[in-house]
């Protein structure tokens, strides 16, 4: 959540789900002012470890992000025949997003966290 240059309310939510049909079932989606965007599939790529960026994009141009870990969080739990691997900094994402109107909406410094998840049952 955050204001834009214009002094507008933001927020987002975006994540690379790993559902069968991504463009159909996804929660990535974009508020600006009280209208809601819904954003299409992203891939989320990292070439480092827990503190490197993490890139953003999806494949129509509405998303175009970097999120830079600032505070580092992980829990690792392994049990007999489960294990827990549960990355979840905080940090700052710039770059873009693009509303429904075709409007390129400035992300600048905005703090908010993320989460790389690997479980098994």
């Amino acid at each position: 959540m955050g204001f834009d240059s214009q002094n507008q309310r933001f927020g987002f939510s975006i994540c690379e789900n790993q559902a069968r049909e991504s463009f159909l079932n996804n929660e990535n989606a974009l508020w600006l002012e009280g209208s809601l965007t819904p954003l299409p599939p992203v891939k989320i790529t990292r070439s480092g470890g827990p503190e490197s960026d993490w890139i953003v994009q999806d494949m129509e141009g509405m998303v175009d992000l970097v999120f830079t870990p600032k505070e580092l969080r992980r829990d690792m739990k392994d049990f007999i025949l489960a294990r827990l691997d549960n990355e979840n900094p905080m940090g700052v994402f710039n770059g873009q997003l693009l509303n429904a109107e075709g409007e390129e909406l400035p992300v600048k410094n905005a703090w908010g966290a993320v989460e790389k998840l690997y479980l098994r049952v």
